[in-house]
């Protein structure tokens, strides 16, 4: 098991990991998926572009809700799942945070388009 403390573990924060050949990727392993390296940790930066975009409805509770999700690729190499506002589009440059999203407050990675 791997303790990451980051968003998933209630930090407001994202980690990714990286390997000593440069590697880098998000969601936490105990080696490099491409060389077996042994990683360590960091913050990537809350830059990037989305990749992909797409969008969930659902009900609950009797309301209709839209979901927007997207995958961003940070500056930094690694690519990752956020909420997306509205006004984000597939190429839009954005800025991934963690935010309390939904009325149990839950943590997640978020982008909103960064300002030109």
């Amino acid at each position: 098991m791997i303790h990451h403390e980051d968003w998933s573990r209630g930090e407001p924060r994202i980690l990714a990991q990286r390997c000593p050949a440069g590697h880098v990727w998000y969601l936490p392993r105990l080696r490099c998926p491409k060389c077996g390296g042994e990683p360590t940790s960091f913050e990537p930066g809350e830059a990037g572009t989305v990749f992909a975009l797409t969008s969930l409805h659902r009900r609950t509770d009797g309301t209709a809700e839209v979901l927007r999700i997207a995958l961003v690729d940070l500056d930094d190499g690694v690519r990752l799942m956020t909420r997306a506002s509205d006004s984000v589009e597939v190429g839009s440059r954005v800025a991934v945070s963690v935010g309390a999203i939904g009325p149990h407050e839950r943590l997640l990675p978020k982008c909103e388009v960064l300002s030109a």
